[in-house]
């Protein structure tokens, strides 16, 4: 009995580790998927009043340049001048909404964006989260 156990344990460990193996292989190292609002991303801290009135909405691209289809995203817009914040709402895809769009025509410059709860379909088609942006607007 105990030597049938510790063939049990070898072979256990040898699958074990065969498919520790296999999995590092397919892994292989992690891009990081960015989310965009026109040309600017997370690198950026401002963001020109013109250049927003012109984008449809945002966008996420991996490092390697692949482009992620966006799923849902939230809008918030701090009013610098009133000292109070607007919800702009969620976006079931990757376009603004009506009322985003209408809450962009009216920034001034010194109001704050936030682009938060970014979701984008993976490869296999699981929504999974790739950060937020903040912008002061100028």
């Amino acid at each position: 009995m105990k030597i049938k156990f510790k063939k049990l344990v070898v072979s256990l460990s040898l699958v074990i580790s065969t498919c520790l193996s296999f999995s590092q292989v397919e892994v292989g190292e992690v891009l990081v998927i960015y989310p965009y609002v026109g040309e600017y991303s997370v690198k950026d801290s401002l963001i020109k009043i013109t250049d927003l009135l012109e984008v449809e909405g945002i966008t996420a691209i991996r490092e390697d340049g692949a482009e992620f289809e966006v799923v849902r995203f939230d809008l918030t817009i701090l009013d610098s001048s009133k000292g109070y914040v607007l919800v702009g709402g969620g976006s079931a895809n990757s376009k603004f909404t009506g009322k985003m769009r209408n809450l962009i025509k009216h920034l001034k410059k010194g109001d704050k964006l936030y682009v938060e709860n970014i979701k984008v379909l993976n490869n296999v088609g699981k929504k999974i989260p790739v950060g937020g942006l903040s912008f002061r607007v100028i």
